[in-house]
């Protein structure tokens, strides 16, 4: 349990100094931001600010290229899951109305939990794939750095603590 601990640490303290290294690309959202000038990352600006593509493509230093690309990507993706999104909820609602019965029928209740785990497998394939997409327009340092922050973000959820006990 301590050395779990001492590993998370470690990888808490990894992803600070990965995150506050990667401030040195913030002049690049002000580039890229038209409304960077004075209000901007230099101004003071929090990073909650800037979109999600904007933010990556700072501390992953991405060309306009890969920029693009990864607005491509993330704009096709919600075309991909929407069907399948629908027909979740569809099957959920299906599920509770069953469910609210007086006896629901087991077998139509499996049928629709089965296939609603196939259409969250869709889902996440989905997902998995645009991810691998992104990856593969990546440089090697790029992925270098993706890999260290998807690393560190196993131990987001102990950030918050140290935060409010006053150490970051």
């Amino acid at each position: 349990m301590r050395r779990q601990l001492q590993w998370r640490w470690v990888a808490v303290v990894s992803v600070l100094a990965l995150l506050l290294g990667s401030w040195g690309a913030v002049p690049v959202l002000a580039a890229r931001n038209p409304a960077g000038g004075p209000g901007g990352p230099a101004g003071g600006e929090p990073p909650e600010a800037y979109s999600p593509i904007q933010i990556v493509a700072a501390v992953l230093k991405l060309s306009d290229d890969q920029v693009h690309t990864l607005a491509q990507i993330q704009a096709a993706r919600p075309a991909s899951i929407q069907p399948l999104a629908e027909q979740i909820q569809q099957h959920e609602q299906e599920i509770a109305t069953l469910l609210g019965g007086a006896n629901p029928d087991p077998t139509q209740l499996g049928r629709l939990l089965i296939e609603t785990a196939a259409l969250q497998t869709q889902v996440q394939a989905i997902s998995a794939a645009s991810a691998a997409q992104f990856v593969s327009v990546l440089s090697d340092p790029q992925k270098q750095t993706l890999g260290q922050i998807k690393q560190a973000s196993q131990v987001c959820p102990v950030v918050p603590a140290f935060a409010a006990v006053g150490v970051l």
